[in-house]
């Protein structure tokens, strides 16, 4: 199924998108578009053009009922935990240093507290047919990103627009 939408990112463009394969991760939509992953926050779309309704019936829902913060029992620490997947030995030991020195606690696999999981390189469907990790960390709900997109965020706070 494909969802077609109007978007307005971070800098108040206003565009239309087409995504396949989607899923709905929390407050953010991700799929397919243009063979790209793509990360769309859902607060952000105006309007949807879906042939079956459903995701104008979870927009409407989703805007009336705000999803409530993640509260996952973890007494003692409160880290977003992240696991990276595909890198080098040696790329993976840099990402990980990164990664806790942005306070991030890093995980080996899968957990059920997972909030990232990184993929090295392309975020393509076939990549995705290839990685057991990727379906296991969004059964989780934990957001699926690439290394420029973990960047993005350590950066700059915020989700990556791919606009």
């Amino acid at each position: 199924m494909t969802t077609n939408f109007i978007y307005q990112n971070a800098k108040g463009e206003v565009r239309a998108h087409s995504i396949g394969g989607q899923r709905i991760q929390g407050a953010y939509l991700q799929g397919f578009e243009g063979g790209k992953f793509r990360t769309f926050l859902l607060d952000r779309i105006i309007e949807t053009y879906d042939e079956s309704g459903e995701m104008d019936d979870w927009l409407e829902h989703h805007r009336a009922n705000p999803p409530a913060p993640v509260a996952v029992s973890r007494p003692t620490d409160e880290r977003i935990e992240v696991l990276f997947t595909g890198f080098q030995d040696d790329e993976k030991e840099l990402m990980e240093i990164e990664a806790a020195r942005h306070g991030m606690k890093v995980v080996k696999s899968v957990t059920q507290g997972l909030g990232i999981l990184c993929v090295y390189g392309d975020l393509s469907p076939g990549r995705f047919d290839l990685n057991k990790k990727i379906p296991a960390a969004q059964e989780r709900g934990a957001l699926i990103m690439d290394e420029n997109d973990l960047q993005w965020l350590w950066d700059f706070g915020e989700i990556r627009d791919h606009d």
